[in-house]
């Protein structure tokens, strides 16, 4: 039983409770900073700490280690993360978003959401660059083959594949 113990607090790597309570001090004072017409505060730096580490830690994940724009992803959540700092309530109870999905107050849940939503678009994003770029491919076969080089049928599939791939999610996600 120890050891099970051990091996979770070891996978704890956040102050729940702390990071909670430094994002409900900082609301507050966002708050008043707001009624009184001041500046907003800056983030707390351990909660920046916290977003810092959640988002590299999301990065690591199986989901999203293989990425070779990994470094962007994390970019992309952190900044998420922090533009989310100034939105976080703990005067709210658990609601349901827009999709459908319940959201806790929890802050070290309300970062992790948003980091993973952040790696999510990101990866939209480069799915779309990348159907793109391999449709301006296809569509260039025909000059490249003008000059006489010869074309891989291999890059010709993959392109074929991910044009095919992307069009096909397009289509599903209109009949929806």
């Amino acid at each position: 039983m120890k050891k099970k113990n051990q091996k979770n607090k070891a996978r704890q790597y956040i102050d729940n409770v702390k990071l909670h309570q430094i994002m409900t001090d900082f609301f507050y004072n966002t708050k008043e900073a707001k009624e009184k017409g001041d500046p907003e505060p800056r983030i707390p730096e351990y909660a920046g700490y916290a977003i810092h580490l959640i988002c590299n830690e999301l990065g690591t994940k199986r989901n999203f280690a293989r990425y070779s724009y990994r470094d962007e992803m994390v970019g992309d959540a952190i900044i998420s993360c922090v533009q989310a700092a100034y939105k976080f309530d703990p005067e709210k109870a658990e609601y349901v978003n827009k999709q459908g999905i319940t959201v806790s107050t929890n802050a070290f849940n309300y970062f992790s959401t948003c980091a993973w939503r952040a790696f999510l678009n990101r990866l939209k994003k480069e799915k779309r660059d990348q159907y793109i770029k391999h449709k301006a491919y296809m569509s260039h076969i025909s000059t490249i083959n003008d000059f006489g080089s010869e074309l891989s049928s291999d890059n010709i599939e993959v392109s074929s594949r991910i044009i095919d791939e992307y069009e096909s999610k397009l289509e599903r996600d209109k009949q929806k």
